[in-house]
């Protein structure tokens, strides 16, 4: 079951190759993605960016972020072996930095033609006023 989330991520990222492929043109184009997934990186690392628990432990609570993400890169690994034209923003929607508001109206965002994010329902709405 857990294995679904990262095919259709494949799938979805293997689709915009293939139409990148089909409207081919003498200037590579690269393709924008936003992958937006709860990373808590606020939470594991203090102000020195030194790892905050035991070299053994692993909070759970980071557990479910991080296997999106890393479905995330094994997609993006296999794209970039067949040369896909791409760039990709990785944003952590747990940042006590930046919230999940400032992160969508980030300048980077404008001309992003897919937004992959592992996000909760009350998230949602935000997602969905973005990509209007």
């Amino acid at each position: 079951m857990r294995k679904a989330p990262y095919y259709i991520l494949s799938t979805i990222l293997f689709c915009i190759l293939q139409i990148s492929n089909l409207f081919a043109q003498t200037e590579v184009v690269k393709h924008k993605i936003a992958i937006f997934a709860p990373l808590y990186l606020d939470s594991a690392f203090d102000n020195n960016d030194e790892y905050r628990y035991a070299r053994n432990v692993f909070p759970k609570f980071i557990n479910p972020g991080m296997e999106f993400y890393e479905g995330a890169q094994l997609a993006l690994d296999s794209l970039n072996k067949e040369n896909a034209p791409l760039e990709v923003f990785i944003y952590d929607t747990r940042s006590s930095k930046e919230t999940l508001t400032d992160q969508l109206s980030n300048s980077e965002l404008n001309g992003v033609e897919l937004i992959i994010a592992h996000c909760s329902s009350a998230e949602l709405k935000a997602f969905g006023s973005r990509a209007a």
